[in-house]
């Protein structure tokens, strides 16, 4: 571990009371620790520390373990005058507690100079080097062991912390820096605590910037782990490593440098390019001033050509103007003929507007026929719709019929079960009363012969049992008549539906053949009276309009009055009128 501040060499005192009982460190025998320091007149001096073991016999096994507090001597103390001189970050004090091999709290404070601290393996040095990196709000990638926080807290612990005390401006004399770790489920809760302030870790990435500790550089700080790392930077790296360490300005004045001579690299690599896109700009230069001499005799010889070619226009101008007098004679003798054209024109085209009169009066007519056959399609239609409606009741009321037939047929076999249930009724009740009537009259005879003995002491109660006894059998005849009764009604009843269903039937197959009847002559009629109308009208207007295309053909053919292509235009036009009307 080395420090910015060079400091002087100083030893480390074991005031402990107790041997450590969760210390790693496990030696029975006594271990001399030799540390040597260096003051200010530059002498050697060697202190021995001798650990203290459990020989006193006074002490209890039980008794409660002291805190173990390791202290770095001041051997001059804190000067004033050395401590303003110190550079902002260095690390006064250090106090831990449950961390790792120590139970604690153990507080190391720093001296003069280069602090060096010497001790037997699994002493505990390790542990303040992961203590520092741990309480500066750094993880574990930079020592590159373990990566679990859980694991470098006590064994059997669950309550930790790291105080770290710096020095800061003049103005403030020290910041004191503390991380309190809390195991709960396993799992390590930090709080962060600066000046017994609480604050969260950006604070602590912002005291890191501020006070320039970069223990991520193997050069202010490099564990054991990471010497393999050192040994593969090279020397750029270890430069930017060591200005790094020393002042962040430095580094940043080292990259802006760099960046100025590649720049001026750059600049250069640039100057050369121009310098040689001038020599072939000034290659291009002499060439077109070698094609500008050859561009200024072509100019020449255009500027005659189209001196000749006015000429030759001119001449072209003179020919033609002869030409157009020729024309102009011409034309007039035409224009003269075109009179004598028109004038005959005219006459065919008031003719042409008679016949169009003619034309439009049968268009009016054949637009009002059309209205007619319209209206008779659509009452056609109607016709048709509700000959369509007449059908689907005929068909629903076909089927109401046909379920009318199965249910009478079904009625009948109903009414057949009926019957053979009531005649076997009736022989079951003919037998019933034959039973009764034979067991009524075992029944008196019983009566009468036990009744006959008593007949002489009550009178009375006998005379009263018997009719008792009659009126059970009056009851019994009585609802057997009730039920022959009810039998009956229904099978009435049946048979008048079944009357009425067949009447409905026949009165609906007659009203079917009726309504058909009908509709198949109002078809026929109607059918043949648009064919004749439609055949009478489409005749009439063809051969009226074919005899008047042949008249004008033979008019024009024969007089020789219009041209061809005004002739086919006349044809396409009229063409397209008639198409118009009959539509």
């Amino acid at each position: 571990m080395r420090n910015l501040n060079k400091r002087k060499l100083t030893c480390v005192e074991n005031q402990s009371c107790k041997k450590r009982s969760r210390c790693d460190v496990g030696d029975k025998n006594d271990n001399d620790i030799i540390l040597k320091s260096e003051n200010k007149t530059r002498k050697n001096i060697k202190i021995k520390v001798d650990k203290e073991s459990k020989e006193k016999k006074g002490k209890n096994i039980n008794d409660k373990e002291q805190d173990d507090v390791i202290f770095m001597n001041d051997v001059d103390g804190y000067n004033t005058e050395y401590f303003k001189n110190l550079k902002k970050g260095a690390i006064i004090e250090m106090t831990l507690y449950n961390w790792m091999v120590f139970s604690g709290p153990i507080t190391l404070r720093a001296n003069k100079g280069i602090n060096l601290i010497a001790a037997a393996n699994a002493s505990g040095k390790s542990s303040i080097a992961c203590a520092l990196v741990f309480g500066l709000g750094y993880n574990s990638n930079i020592l590159s062991r373990n990566k679990e926080l859980i694991n470098f807290i006590k064994k059997g612990e669950k309550k930790s912390f790291i105080e770290i005390t710096l020095k800061c401006d003049e103005e403030k004399k020290y910041i004191c820096i503390k991380r309190i770790m809390n195991i709960i489920n396993n799992k390590v809760e930090s709080f962060w605590f600066v000046n017994n302030k609480k604050e969260n870790y950006e604070k602590i990435e912002k005291i890191q910037k501020e006070f320039n500790l970069n223990l991520d550089n193997l050069i202010t700080f490099m564990p054991q782990e990471n010497v393999s790392k050192f040994s593969r930077l090279n020397p750029e790296e270890l430069f930017e490593c060591t200005l790094l360490a020393i002042d962040k300005k430095l580094l940043d004045d080292y990259n802006y440098l760099k960046k100025k001579i590649e720049e001026k690299k750059t600049g250069e690599n640039k100057i050369k390019t121009y310098e040689h896109e001038i020599i072939e700009e000034e290659k291009i230069i002499n060439d077109l001033e070698k094609k500008k001499s050859k561009y200024e005799n072509l100019r020449m010889l255009l500027s005659r050509m189209k001196l000749y070619r006015v000429k030759k226009s001119l001449l072209l101008i003179e020919h033609k103007k002869k030409q157009v007098i020729n024309i102009k004679e011409h034309i007039e003798s035409l224009i003269k003929e075109k009179d004598t054209h028109f004038n005959t024109l005219k006459y065919y085209l008031s003719e042409l507007e008679k016949c169009h009169k003619v034309i439009n009066n049968l268009s009016i007519e054949y637009s009002s026929k059309k209205i007619i056959i319209k209206e008779s399609l659509n009452k056609y239609m109607k016709l048709n719709l509700t000959l369509e409606d007449m059908e689907k009741q005929i068909i629903k009321e076909e089927k109401i019929m046909d379920d009318t037939v199965q249910n009478i047929y079904e009625n009948k076999e109903c009414i057949k079960e009926l019957e053979n249930k009531k005649k076997k009724i009736k022989e079951e009740i003919y037998k019933l009363e034959e039973f009764f009537n034979e067991k009524k009259d075992e029944r008196i005879n019983k009566i009468l012969t036990i009744e006959q003995n008593k007949m002489n002491e009550n009178p009375s109660i006998i005379s009263k049992k018997i009719k008792n006894i009659n009126n059970t059998l009056n009851d019994d005849n009585q609802y057997h008549n009730i039920k022959e009764k009810e039998l009956q009604n229904d099978l009435k009843k049946i048979s008048d539906e079944n009357k009425k269903l067949l009447m409905k039937k026949y009165n609906l197959q007659s009203e079917y053949k009726s309504i058909l009847d009908k509709l198949k002559k109002r078809k026929n009629y109607k059918n043949i009276q648009e064919e004749k109308f439609l055949n009478s009208i489409e005749f009439t207007l063809r051969e009226r309009i074919l005899n008047y295309k042949k008249n004008i053909k033979n008019i024009v053919e024969t007089y020789n009055l219009l041209n061809k292509e005004y002739i086919e235009n006349l044809k396409k036009k009229y063409d397209q009128i008639i198409s118009s009307i009959l539509k």
